[in-house]
């Protein structure tokens, strides 16, 4: 079982809503629909909220221990919801499951009318954004560019 450094152990206990929090998104202009624009804005808000938890020393940048602690910090937040099994690690079907999590949340960012469904026009809005999102990562998902 990997053992979390103190400060990320510390910090993952603070931010144990951190993940669900950065997938938090509204309809900003109220016209009906959630944009690319206002995605950012709440990764954004995330970000923020990131740095204000994580930037122990408060310069206003993660160093590279605080980029470490708050990945830890991540990691350990997603073990504690998703390691069915208690071993301490996730496995292939544990993340699978995590990141179903993660897109049932995105999406249903999208559910503007609360009905618990998405509608055409929502899944339309979502896809379009989705689309969007990848055009803008070079087509790829995750946004990570292979060289």
């Amino acid at each position: 079982m990997k053992q979390l450094s103190p400060i990320a152990l510390v910090l993952a206990v603070a931010s144990i809503s951190l993940s669900s929090q950065a997938q938090e998104i509204t309809d900003i202009n109220g016209d009906g629909t959630i944009s690319v624009e206002e995605v950012q804005a709440a990764r954004e808000a995330a970000r923020a909220e990131a740095l204000a938890q994580f930037d122990v020393d408060g310069d206003g940048t993660l160093s590279d221990e605080e980029r470490s602690a708050a990945k830890e910090a991540r990691q350990a937040e997603r073990v504690a919801a998703f390691d069915v099994d208690g071993d301490g690690e996730l496995s292939r079907e544990e993340r699978q499951a995590a990141r179903a999590e993660r897109r049932e949340t995105f999406a249903a960012n999208f559910d503007l009318d609360g009905s618990g469904d998405l509608s055409e026009t929502e899944q339309e809005n979502l896809d379009a954004v989705k689309s969007e999102i990848r055009s803008e990562r070079g087509g790829r998902k995750g946004g990570k560019r292979r060289r």
